[in-house]
């Protein structure tokens, strides 16, 4: 029997306050002279997850995504609809086999190596080896953080990754916030932390949501768990490891952009081959990056899509 609770996740985006604007109008950019007078920088990886988030359509909203993750515990809300206690059991039971393809996958550990090496190249920012932490962070845990370190800035990520319902899509998401932790730097900056809470956007400095997805648009349900699970989740383990480079590379990237979403004026048609019925939305940016597009939304979002396919031939033709 399912036990339905409410989501560390949803608690920690709500601490964060990154998917909501706050006292903000626009996504905070760092701006260059802010990025030169940085000496150093705590980092701190959240992880709140031991196996692959199951995703599925919300009965409530056509637009809404629920995630149904472990022991029964739900991102973003609560399950009141009998119509989503049976899409969220449904979820579970279609990932059963991918979970299982993942055994002894260390994607913490693969999260945290890389992240470390992203920054470690940046030449700028001096960051610390990330912090693991896989534990609950209400608001009072991430501004004790703040107020414990010692380096100039803190980097805040929180990283999760999913496979929807229909088992079409592999994504890996990282959302990220700077703020400024010193008493010097929050002078330096302009931004005082006057009281708590501290970690939110409107301390912060640079904050964004970044995410990956390989999918799957031609071939039915049976044949896309095929794929992802044959040769003991193979392809899926390359999807993952795939989405770890990408989101990380384009974090310290990102940083260094100092454009405001604001001053990005151009309109272009974008589809999500991540829906099962891909809108057409509009995006900022568009780029094509060999086999995978990747996407900046007008919130500032970035998101880089790749056919599964695409990387199945990549990673034999790196092992042949």
């Amino acid at each position: 029997m399912l036990t339905i609770k409410t989501s560390r996740w949803a608690l920690f985006a709500s601490c964060l306050a990154l998917l909501s604007t706050g006292c903000s109008l626009h996504r905070p950019v760092l701006q260059p002279d802010t990025r030169a007078s940085i000496d150093s920088t705590d980092v701190t990886l959240i992880i709140e997850q031991e196996e692959i988030i199951a995703t599925f359509r919300s009965a409530n909203s056509s637009a809404a995504m629920m995630q149904f993750g472990l022991i029964g515990a739900v991102i973003g809300a609560s399950l009141d609809a009998a119509g989503d206690k049976k899409s969220a059991a449904r979820a579970e039971s279609r990932v059963t086999q991918v979970r299982n393809a993942l055994l002894g996958f260390e994607f913490d550990a693969m999260m945290e190596a890389a992240l470390d090496r992203s920054l470690a190249g940046s030449g700028w920012i001096n960051a610390t080896r990330p912090a693991l932490v896989t534990t609950t962070q209400a608001s009072d845990d991430l501004d004790a953080r703040l107020k414990a370190g010692t380096s100039d800035t803190h980097l805040f990520t929180n990283v999760r990754y999913l496979i929807n319902d229909q088992l079409s899509s592999v994504t890996v998401e990282l959302q990220a916030m700077l703020l400024p932790q010193s008493p010097a730097f929050q002078t330096v900056s302009g931004k005082q932390l006057a009281g708590p809470p501290y970690a939110q956007q409107s301390n912060a400095l640079y904050g964004n949501t970044i995410r990956h997805s390989a999918y799957f648009d031609d071939i039915g349900f049976e044949a896309r768990k095929a794929a992802w699970v044959a040769d003991d989740g193979a392809l899926l383990k390359t999807a993952l490891i795939a989405g770890i480079e990408e989101v990380t590379t384009v974090l310290l990237a990102d940083l260094q952009n100092p454009k405001k979403d604001i001053n990005r004026k151009a309109k272009l048609q974008f589809s999500d081959p991540t829906r099962e019925i891909p809108p057409t939305v509009i995006a900022r940016e568009l780029r094509e990056i060999g086999d995978a597009t990747r996407v900046r939304w007008s919130n500032g979002h970035l998101s880089t899509f790749i056919p599964a396919h695409a990387l199945a031939q990549q990673a034999a033709a790196q092992t042949d």
